[in-house]
């Protein structure tokens, strides 16, 4: 799954139904590779784990936790699934899980003659950015404004199988914002993954020339993954507006996901209708 900046995209993989959402628990499971399952998602680059050992979530570099009463409602195939997409992390091909990303090594990138990076975090002095992977159940839902039509800014919620990603996510965008946001409060138990769809920043697509993603017909509960950067976006009017232009001069930014493509791995046979995300 390669990273695109200009498209938004649903692969849908697996349409096997599994029974009803149930309230997630403190039941968890550790992924590691000793799990069945083949990884069915191509890469260019074999499977590996972060070369680093300092890194936003737990110090163990080989486990990730995940919730074993929402796994326990998948079918074997699509667990099986989850649990290697839990745990991937290449660093050769710039791609990882919130759990296994690294801490050192990532900066703001460079503003080259041709690709001013310098707003999307990238491996430190490149311009690669840095793609974060979540596999997580749709929890929420924004594609449209008030009038029914395409909105500048849409954005998909997911309550990751990973009991740590929400947690590791809110301190990464704190750390990386300027000055640093405040993580005191009650933690997050989804993560919200927002795109700007705007014709006046050089590069991107309004939502009607992207290819519909709402056409896929996302529901809650669907079991995704997604594929995001993280972007800086400068401080206006109490907001975050997107400026991608000259980031390597702003003094003060917030950091924030910003949201590549989506791919559906499985529906399950109940699901919750749409639900609109207040952004």
């Amino acid at each position: 799954m390669a990273p695109s900046e200009n498209k938004c995209k649903v692969v849908d993989e697996s349409p096997t139904p599994s029974p009803p959402k149930k309230p997630r628990s403190s039941n968890n499971i550790i992924a590691d590779d000793n799990e069945d399952g083949e990884l069915t998602l191509d890469s260019s680059q074999p499977l590996e784990y972060a070369s680093t050992t300092q890194e936003y979530g737990p110090s163990d570099n080989m486990n990730v936790v995940l919730d074993q009463e929402m796994l326990n409602e998948l079918d074997t195939a699509t667990r099986n699934q989850v649990t290697k997409l839990a745990m991937y992390s290449n660093a050769k091909a710039h791609t990882y899980v919130l759990d296994k990303m690294p801490e050192q090594g990532l900066d703001w990138g460079v503003r080259a003659k041709f690709a001013d990076k310098s707003s999307i975090l990238c491996h430190a002095g490149g311009i690669n950015p840095a793609v974060v992977w979540v596999t997580g159940q749709v929890s929420g839902l924004w594609f449209f404004d008030k009038t029914g039509g395409p909105s500048e800014r849409v954005a998909i919620t997911v309550v990751p199988f990973s009991v740590d990603a929400a947690g590791i996510a809110r301190k990464m965008l704190s750390l990386r914002s300027t000055p640093q946001l405040d993580i005191t409060e009650t933690s997050w138990s989804a993560i919200q993954f927002p795109r700007w769809q705007n014709t006046r920043v050089p590069g991107e697509n309004t939502l009607a020339s992207c290819p519909p993603v709402h056409r896929a017909n996302l529901k809650n509960q669907d079991v995704v993954v997604i594929e995001a950067w993280v972007t800086r976006y400068r401080k206006k009017d109490g907001s975050a507006k997107p400026a991608p232009a000259e980031a390597h001069k702003w003094v003060n930014w917030v950091a924030k996901f910003k949201l590549q493509s989506v791919s559906l791995l499985h529906r399950p046979e109940h699901t919750v209708e749409d639900t609109t995300v207040e952004i």
